[in-house]
């Protein structure tokens, strides 16, 4: 990559690390990455799709990599364009879902050699800190870059980061005069994170466990969990495995209590850590200020046996 512009350096370093399409609501301050993009096609470059506002790109984003698993790419405008895509990447924070945020930004002023760029740059499109302090509260990690040399090598580790344990979005700001520079340095050799896996003889072991349970209980705190759980759960019924019995398990979930859950699980002995005590059964009552009827009513009416409210497993 030594001798390409920032840009295209950009463009390959992201799809060495796996990107393969690239959600955009840019700005004026993305043009050199407009230029590389005349320049080079898919499949040497991620594929870019262009949308109408920010809010819109990220949604794209996160839905792409729920769907497919991969780590997709955005690109926004600088300063207002960060902001409008505060709320997406925060809910993309909040479930984890990996994706690699890019600004633009000027930091030249369009001072020295690159004037061209006009001097709108200092009245409209710059802000005290860059785009990174206003993003920083709404992902993993949060870098302005300062330097055209670890352009590159910034890029590999915001792709690193988005999908190492546990996911989520990054945010890197790119000045524009950097995407126009020629690139001195090759990138270094970069891989994405493994996830962890379990060793076959634990899974066994954890299988035979649970076939042999007569109640078994299953606690997890994140909810995606207990849709892979379901669907491994249905591959060993298809293969005529003892873990069918799986599927007489109560499933909690720490991260949101269902009432259907709290029905299932409190229909049968349940253990109040409050009271240090064994109860049977369920009681419903009416939250204060919800109508009895009402959909915020139907969603909480069902609470654990416990006059002191406390939680409890079977």
């Amino acid at each position: 990559m030594k001798g390409l512009s920032g840009a295209e350096t950009l463009l390959r370093v992201l799809r060495a690390m796996g990107v393969e399409r690239i959600f955009a609501s840019p700005g004026s301050d993305w043009a050199p990455l407009w230029e590389a993009l005349a320049k080079l096609h898919w499949p040497d470059v991620p594929e870019y799709l262009s949308t109408r506002h920010e809010e819109t790109a990220v949604g794209m984003a996160t839905g792409y990599a729920k769907a497919t698993g991969k780590l997709p790419a955005v690109v926004l405008h600088t300063t207002v364009g960060a902001l409008h895509a505060t709320m997406g990447v925060r809910a993309a924070l909040h479930e984890r879902i990996p994706m690699v945020v890019l600004a633009g930004e000027s930091i030249g002023f369009a001072e020295g050699t690159h004037s061209v760029m006009g001097r709108q740059w200092l009245r409209l499109l710059t802000d005290v800190g860059g785009p990174a302090r206003l993003m920083e509260h709404c992902v993993k990690w949060s870098f302005g870059l300062n330097t055209s040399v670890i352009l590159p090598h910034t890029v590999q580790r915001a792709c690193q980061l988005a999908m190492a344990a546990p996911k989520g979005p990054v945010f890197v700001s790119v000045p524009t005069e950097f995407l126009m520079e020629a690139m001195s340095a090759d990138a270094p050799a970069a891989v994405l994170a493994v996830p962890p896996a379990a060793q076959p003889a634990a899974i066994e072991e954890l299988a035979r466990v649970l076939s042999e349970a007569r109640n078994p209980v299953i606690v997890t705190e994140f909810n995606p969990w207990l849709q892979s759980l379901s669907c491994w759960a249905r591959r060993c019924s298809m293969r005529g495995s003892p873990t069918t019995s799986i599927f007489r398990a109560t499933i909690l979930s720490t991260a949101a209590w269902s009432p259907r859950t709290w029905e299932r699980c409190c229909a049968r002995r349940t253990w109040c850590f409050s009271s240090r005590r064994w109860r049977r059964g369920i009681r419903r009552r009416r939250f204060p200020g919800r109508a009895r009827g009402s959909p915020s009513w139907a969603r909480n009416r069902c609470t654990p046996t416990c006059p002191s409210g406390g939680f409890g497993l079977t």
